[in-house]
């Protein structure tokens, strides 16, 4: 195996939705924690971050993992992500982190603070700017503001639909070339249902065709 090969990258990766949430944000975050911890430990030296405001602890699949926590209410550490990009001033404690490593930071939602050392920002979508509606007045604010300095800010996104990819482009003219389209994986328990399991399923929620399934979060 080559030197290049053998190199590790430091990286400082925010676990907070699966701390904190429990919904597609969470599941995304902690399985690519799991997968980079068992997968890929050659090349990644995996930390974790998470805001420590609520009393949550890390789910049992990371323990073990190095942690580092900073106490702050939810709005406070919302808030205060929103100004470092305003203001363009470094989020000292997480640089000490980042900049003694150095480490490269992942945003796993949509907070992004600002940094010397390279970011990577996953954006799942934005379903706020396209339909407003679905999200609280609050969430709508934040994220309008938000969302448009931290991809500025960010080295590079991960977009996980080509849709997306489409909305960065079009709405915040997001530099294609810093834009990875990466698909959400799917968990092993998800297999192809029998005929004989959709044909009970149908028959016990009287559901006759047409009809559409939708799974998601109630914003």
């Amino acid at each position: 195996m080559s030197e290049r090969r053998r190199r590790q990258f430091f990286v400082l990766y925010d676990i907070g939705p699966a701390v904190h949430q429990g919904a597609g944000l969470a599941r995304y975050a902690e399985q690519l924690a799991v997968h980079l911890r068992n997968a890929h430990s050659d090349v990644v030296d995996l930390h974790l971050f998470y805001n420590a405001h609520s009393g949550h602890r890390l789910p049992a699949s990371l323990h073990g993992a190095p942690v580092h926590t900073l106490p702050l209410g939810q709005l406070a550490w919302r808030l205060s992500v929103l100004a470092t990009q305003i203001v363009r001033r470094p989020y000292a404690p997480i640089a000490r982190l980042v900049e003694a490593g150095p480490m490269l930071y992942h945003a796993t939602e949509h907070l992004l603070p600002r940094l010397r050392t390279p970011t990577v920002l996953t954006v799942h979508d934005l379903i706020f700017e396209r339909h407003p509606e679905h999200h609280t007045r609050r969430n709508v604010w934040f994220l309008k503001v938000g969302m448009r300095l931290f991809t500025q800010a960010a080295d590079a996104i991960i977009a996980v639909s080509g849709q997306t990819r489409r909305d960065l482009i079009d709405l915040y003219a997001t530099p294609a070339d810093k834009i990875y389209v990466v698909y959400e994986g799917v968990d092993p328990r998800f297999q192809p249902a029998s005929e004989a399991e959709v044909a009970r399923v149908r028959t016990h929620y009287r559901l006759t065709r047409p009809y559409l399934l939708m799974v998601g979060t109630l914003e």
